[in-house]
């Protein structure tokens, strides 16, 4: 099994001294909303079997032969097309490649809330000396103006000791012609804004009621040979929705063919 691909033709009926499309292709969708061709090649010149007629809009992925005689080949081409469709979002203008977002929630400490200081003002709460957070059965609604009033409630935060936050990993598919010498440099690094296109996510409110900036570590890139291109898949993993500290983790560029 080989793969590789040239600038000969343009696909539907394409030729080449030595290579002449069959009768018999396919094409299809896949999974994952990427259109797929499948082509089939006459060729009597063994130094074409390593190569695919150029198709506008897609990319050789896999090129195999079956020997008819001693000077004749039946090649089948795979082609794969770089349409911005995935399995997650379909199609968004101006980003390079796909998107794939994956979402979940994990289950934090009360303690860490971004606006734990206003939840325990409002609900009668308070830091043990070990640091954790208690709330009473019950609390005395703050008025207007700050004055506490009213009958004792039963206390909706009575008992809580964590709390529900959104996890999110955003992947980044796209191909280039040649891999950006620092691309290796983005692993462990953060950001605060994605690649062009690629809308960043509201961040959580802090007790002023002020965005708190989305923050987003990258992973290590993984990247592939695709015919006469890379692909390259960038994942970026949205951090704590409290705000992160200055020097926790070092700050990052995007891949620059991003």
């Amino acid at each position: 099994m080989a793969r590789g691909s040239s600038s000969l033709g343009s696909g539907g009926g394409a030729y080449s001294a030595g290579k002449v499309e069959m009768q018999g292709g396919t094409g299809m969708v896949d999974s994952r909303g990427k259109s797929i061709l499948n082509k089939k090649y006459f060729v009597t010149s063994a130094a074409e079997l390593d190569y695919a007629p150029k198709i506008e809009g897609y990319l050789p992925t896999n090129i195999t032969h079956n020997r008819i005689n001693d000077s004749a080949y039946e090649q089948n081409i795979t082609y794969e097309g770089q349409s911005n469709t995935s399995d997650v979002i379909t199609s968004i203008e101006g980003v390079k490649g796909n998107i794939e977002m994956f979402c979940g929630f994990e289950t934090i400490p009360i303690e860490r809330h971004p606006r734990i200081s206003k939840l325990t003002k409002d609900f009668g709460g308070y830091f043990t000396p070990t640091g954790d957070v208690k709330f009473p059965s019950t609390y005395t609604p703050v008025e207007a103006g700050g004055l506490a009033g009213g009958k004792p409630k039963d206390n909706p935060m009575f008992g809580v000791i964590s709390y529900k936050e959104a996890t999110l990993i955003l992947r980044h598919t796209y191909f280039v012609e040649e891999i950006d010498a620092n691309i290796w440099d983005t692993t462990g690094k953060v950001v605060e804004i994605l690649p062009k296109g690629i809308p960043v996510p509201k961040g959580e409110l802090d007790v002023n009621g002020n965005e708190i900036k989305r923050k987003f570590m990258m992973q290590a890139p993984s990247i592939n040979r695709q015919g006469n291109a890379w692909q390259v898949v960038q994942e970026y993993v949205i951090l704590n929705a409290k705000a992160v500290a200055d020097g926790l983790y070092a700050a990052g560029i995007l891949p620059a063919d991003a």
